[in-house]
């Protein structure tokens, strides 16, 4: 996703990747396994048929 010898972005693809979005699936009880092919807008989805809540990537 990032050339490994770049450190410009690295944290923020950290925190979006790893930790923002593996919350989700934690909360949403996800296999974090397909953490690679669901995409935020995929989430968004799942909360809504769960929850009813319309939701973006920013709101989760």
């Amino acid at each position: 996703m990032i050339d490994p010898a770049t450190t410009e972005g690295k944290a923020a693809l950290f925190i979006d990747f790893a930790q923002n979005r593996l919350t989700i699936f934690n909360t949403q009880i996800l296999c974090v396994f397909f953490r690679d092919l669901v995409t935020w807008d995929d989430l968004a989805e799942l909360n809504r048929a769960c929850t009813g809540l319309d939701y973006t990537k920013e709101d989760l």
